[in-house]
């Protein structure tokens, strides 16, 4: 199952951009639906109820915490793309192991799910 998801990652992004758009269409602002999509797990029905239940919420306009930068080895740090990083733990790889793939694939998420599905839970930066 991991693997048909990294088959369709390239569908799965024009398909993301192109709810972004519709909903943007409908009248929300851009970051808001962005930020609901990440809110719920990138499920378009669930971010559609978020932000129409949301929309009086000063929290609403409120950035999103950025994911903590990791250490590397090389004793710098690294910050995951968020979206991928939510993505790949969906689909129940650990967090550590995700970390490590998105680092070692310069966060390109067809290269990390396919480390991920090469090497199973197994990866670690060195």
């Amino acid at each position: 199952r991991r693997k048909v998801y990294c088959d369709y990652a390239p569908l799965i992004l024009l398909t993301l951009q192109q709810a972004v758009a519709n909903i943007v269409a409908m009248g929300f602002q851009e970051h808001h639906v962005k930020k609901a999509l990440v809110i719920s797990g990138m499920n378009v029905e669930a971010a559609m109820e978020y932000l129409i239940t949301h929309a009086e919420d000063p929290s609403l306009d409120e950035p999103l915490k950025p994911l903590p930068r990791v250490p590397t080895a090389a004793g710098s740090s690294f910050t995951p793309n968020a979206t991928y990083f939510q993505w790949l733990l969906d689909m129940g790889f650990p967090q550590e192991s995700v970390l490590a793939a998105l680092e070692i694939a310069h966060n390109n998420f067809q290269a990390a799910c396919e480390l991920l599905v090469q090497r199973g839970d197994d990866v670690v930066v060195v």
